[in-house]
């Protein structure tokens, strides 16, 4: 096998290996729930369902009744759908559609110990929602109900009263046909299903209290109640009195009856505007029914919107006056002359009035002189402000020490080898003559090294000797 042939085995191994962990984790419920929806129903048939009641004791109980009412239709898919006169019971219209989970469905109607009933008989009741089909079980506590719908039943088992005890029956909802996976994956219909719902009983010689009371929710309209209510009481489904409720009695009622019963409670009319709901309670021998009216305030309707006045309106053009007609002025008739005025006649002089005594006159007092007004004190001078004080000397700065001599550089001692020179005049800005070497004038010393050079040029000229033999090969 070859490399590449390896690598393909390795890779479709790598595939098969994940696809099986896949499967293996997946749910059990997904391959259930893929074979629910395929479910094939077959719309043509009747189904049939089988009740057995038998006592709390495993006695197959005779002569007892029982009714069905029809909760929910199923198609051919097995998708089931809410009746109309069972739409109002349930909040959710798909809540039989939760993958045939049958437990889930007697949780939401299944009987209450505490309260004696159950959600849907409460419904029926109050209602008077007409039973399919009723019947009485034989001497082996069958009941047969068959030719029916396909759909979901809802059980309804009445008490009997047997030596001193009463039996009752818990009420269920059943589905006709019964869909049931197999051990072998697949989805079985069973059209004629059988069931046998709980039982309980009780000593016939206790009594049981009913308590029935009224709560208003309508905070604030409180002049809308109504002044009472009529409130039906029911013994096992049938009417058994009919009771008023007002502020005379506190709006409660209570009353001791016989044990061994379900009792039940509505009203007739919960009032204009006002909705009724019942709640229902068992406390050891007593039956408490609260029965809670809510007011439903009408919406209020919004207030009529007035014309809107346009943001600049178009304004009518100003029509042109038509010129008036000018009537023609009459002639103003000529003024005749101004008529002679007669001369006014000379007015008399007027009498001379003898003059009047002048009395004489008081002397005016003479009006005192002004006061002598003080002289203003003389300001004081300001206080002279001292002078300030004479600033302190500052001290003299210290003098800065002497530098200290730098010592002199030692001599570098004189290379070997090299030959004694006499002294040069020092001569500043003057070209010191230095005796030739070779012919050539000799470089002043700066301190370097020479002995190295010697060896470089060795061994330059090994190198050059070298690459010439090199040369001369190639």
């Amino acid at each position: 096998m070859n490399t590449h042939s390896k690598r393909f085995f390795i890779r479709i191994s790598a595939f098969l290996t994940a696809l099986l962990l896949t499967l293996s984790m997946m749910p059990a419920g997904t391959a259930l729930a893929k074979n629910v929806s395929r479910a094939d129903i077959d719309m043509g048939r009747k189904g049939s369902l089988t009740i057995t009641h038998i006592s709390i004791d495993d006695e197959l109980m005779e002569n007892v009744p029982s009714h069905i009412y029809l909760v929910a239709t199923i198609d051919k898919d097995g998708q089931y759908k809410v009746t109309d006169e069972f739409k109002d019971a349930f909040t959710d219209p798909d809540f039989f559609n939760n993958g045939y989970d049958y437990d889930s469905w007697k949780d939401e109607v299944m009987y209450d110990m505490e309260s004696d009933t159950d959600k849907l008989y409460s419904y029926v009741n109050s209602r008077n929602v007409t039973e399919i089909k009723s019947g009485i079980s034989d001497a082996q506590g069958k009941t047969y109900y068959t030719d029916l719908e396909l759909g979901v039943y809802y059980v309804l088992s009445d008490k009997v009263v047997k030596g001193d005890y009463t039996h009752s029956f818990v009420n269920f909802v059943y589905p006709v046909p019964l869909l049931e996976m197999g051990d072998d994956g697949v989805l079985k219909v069973n059209y004629s299903p059988e069931a046998s719902p709980k039982k309980s009983k009780e000593k016939n010689d206790e009594k049981d209290i009913i308590e029935v009371y009224k709560r208003w929710s309508d905070s604030g309209f409180e002049n809308n109640r109504p002044d009472s209510i009529d409130v039906n009481i029911y013994c096992d489904g049938d009417e058994y009195e009919k009771v008023e409720l007002s502020d005379d009695n506190s709006w409660s009622y209570n009353e001791t009856v016989e044990a061994g019963h379900s009792w039940s409670v509505d009203e007739s009319d919960p009032g204009e505007n006002y909705t009724g709901r019942v709640t229902a309670n068992r406390v050891d021998r007593k039956h408490i029914f609260v029965i809670t009216n809510t007011i439903e305030v009408p919406d209020i309707p919004d207030l009529p919107v007035g014309p809107v006045t346009p943001e600049n309106p178009d304004r009518p053009d100003t029509p042109e006056v038509p010129d008036q007609p000018s009537p023609d002025q009459p002639d103003i008739p000529d003024v005749t002359g101004t008529p002679n005025v007669p001369e006014i006649p000379d007015v008399p002089d007027e009498p001379t009035v003898p003059g009047q005594p002048s009395p004489d006159q008081p002397d005016i007092p003479n009006v005192p002189g002004t006061p002598d007004v003080p002289e203003i004190p003389d300001v004081p001078d300001e206080p002279t402000v001292p002078g300030q004080p004479d600033q302190p000397d500052v001290p003299d700065i210290p003098d800065v020490p002497d530098v200290p001599d730098v010592p002199d550089v030692p001599d570098v001692p004189d290379e070997p080898g090299v030959p004694f020179f006499p002294d040069l005049p020092q001569v500043l800005g003057a070209i010191r003559e230095l005796p030739a070497v070779l012919g050539a004038r000799r470089l002043p010393q700066t301190g370097q090294l020479w002995w190295p050079i010697p060896v470089m040029v060795i061994v330059g000229i090994a190198f050059i000797v070298k690459g010439v033999k090199k040369n001369s090969k190639s």
